[in-house]
């Protein structure tokens, strides 16, 4: 099925005006010499797991349309590994030590689905984790400050508003014997704001705030995140995310429009307002 209609079918039962809460992805890595390369490239893009390489190492992208966050984190991370195990992702050595780890721990499995998350742990590294709210129907802002003076508004690009601690990273290399700086990579900002509705083509207005935890921030990153649901892992790492929100968007950036200020998402007065 075509990934954007998995993601329209996300919003069949939200009411109008409603809201919806969901983990955008989360992402594992491992290093490259675990992947058959001529097997991945069907899971390169426009999959619910997705597969990205960067040198040395690759990137598992396990996105919301794959299964429902609702039950145990660790377990659906778990299911999507399974999948790519099944397709022959991996190299022959590393999909025999995931099996055998399995299998060595499967009377756990028959009472307690946590160990799903500590087996990942062995085998991978988790680099990134999306958070996403989304509000339908109803204009969600009445004022986003995309001011150049204001260090904590949000700079505009195209249809997305960004917080402004995203940019390259770069490293000082020596060539030739000059010093120079080169690009090591990109931090995603940790806050953005843009228009769903035509990134999956819904007839309705879709609104979406993620809030992601990649690059410096993913050191907040850890296993146990994943054992439970969205709701215990939105808990256990929300002291962190509003510490750092406070930092990157100030307090009069974003300012809700009526319906949204009488009735606020859950998730986004627990970052924002409390």
């Amino acid at each position: 099925m075509d990934i954007n209609q998995l993601s329209r079918e996300m919003y069949n039962d939200i009411p109008k005006g409603g809201t919806l809460f969901t983990i955008d992805k989360i992402a594992l890595s491992v290093d490259t010499c675990n992947i058959i390369l001529d097997n991945y490239l069907p899971w390169k893009k426009d999959n619910f797991i997705t597969i990205l390489l960067f040198g040395k190492i690759t990137h598992i992208l396990i996105h919301a349309e794959f299964e429902p966050w609702e039950k145990n984190i660790g377990k659906r991370c778990f299911d999507a590994i399974l999948v790519l195990l099944a397709n022959n992702v991996f190299q022959p050595f590393f999909t025999l030590a995931f099996i055998n780890t399995c299998s060595s721990m499967f009377p756990f499995f028959l009472y307690d689905k946590s160990w799903c998350h500590l087996i990942l742990s062995f085998f991978f590294k988790l680099v990134e984790w999306e958070w996403a709210i989304d509000f339908l129907d109803k204009k969600p802002f009445s004022f986003i400050d995309t001011s150049k003076e204001n260090p904590l508004g949000f700079r505009k690009y195209k249809n997305t508003s960004y917080s402004k601690d995203g940019g390259k990273k770069y490293r000082t290399v020596e060539k030739n014997g000059e010093i120079k700086k080169e690009v090591k990579g990109v931090q995603k900002s940790l806050v953005d704001i843009y228009n769903r509705a035509k990134k999956i083509e819904i007839d309705r207005n879709v609104t979406r705030m993620e809030i992601r935890q990649q690059g410096k921030h993913k050191e907040d990153l850890y296993y146990d995140l994943l054992n439970g649901s969205k709701e215990t892992a939105f808990n256990k790492i929300l002291p962190i995310i509003k510490k750092k929100i406070k930092k990157v968007v100030g307090k009069d950036s974003l300012i809700l429009s009526k319906h949204w200020e009488e009735n606020p998402p859950e998730q986004y007065k627990s970052i924002f307002i409390d």
